[in-house]
């Protein structure tokens, strides 16, 4: 068995007078689904399920939106991780309706292409460009939630976003920078202040 030492050099970039949408992507994690420890597989499963039955058939910016929306609950405190804010409720109302209704079928290909962007973004957040403006509530087009203190940033797909309206800036919380150590073929995520391997490791 090959011994992995830690070596982390931490780089955080302090995203401070600017928007979130101008951070962009640089040098991005790409890794598979499979070689995902269970600690993260679970949290990319409950990301997965999230988009998937949220905007499963969309186009892939439909995908990607929930995807920025469920990480952006996150950084923002909604709950302290994906899962708590995927099944996260109001009362007895789900803030994701899907998780207080009857489960449909899984369409095998729509459900790979969510799983595919969840594990992108979950990795990645930290360094992508925003493509819902920081927004952290939608609806899809045809109704009216009639929500106050919000704004609207943007309409992709079938869905309208929107952020609170008062707006401040943050910096990215550091659970979402990823170092990627090549040499020894294992990612490292802060998450809630502990360092977890993300990828399993070779013998």
């Amino acid at each position: 068995m090959r011994t992995l030492a830690i070596a982390l050099c931490i780089g955080l970039s302090m995203i401070i007078g600017s928007s979130f949408a101008e951070y962009e992507q640089t040098n991005p994690i790409d890794v598979s689904y499979h070689t995902l420890i269970p600690e993260v597989k679970t949290q990319v499963d409950c990301l997965t399920q999230n988009i998937y039955y949220e905007a499963g058939a969309e186009i892939t910016d439909g995908l990607l939106a929930v995807a920025m929306v469920t990480m952006n609950r996150v950084n923002d405190n909604f709950a302290p991780d994906v899962c708590s804010v995927v099944k996260q409720k109001t009362g007895s109302i789900c803030q994701f309706s899907w998780w207080c209704e009857a489960r449909r079928k899984i369409h095998y290909g729509n459900y790979k292409r969510a799983q595919d962007i969840a594990v992108q973004v979950y990795l990645n957040y930290g360094s992508m460009s925003d493509i819902t403006k920081g927004a952290t509530y939608f609806h899809e087009q045809s109704i009216n939630p009639g929500w106050k203190n919000v704004v609207k940033t943007v309409k992709i797909g079938h869905h309208i976003f929107y952020k609170k309206k008062v707006y401040y800036v943050k910096k990215v919380k550091p659970s979402f920078e990823q170092q990627f150590r090549s040499n020894k073929e294992l990612v490292y995520a802060f998450d809630g202040g502990y360092i977890t391997p993300v990828m399993q490791a070779n013998n």
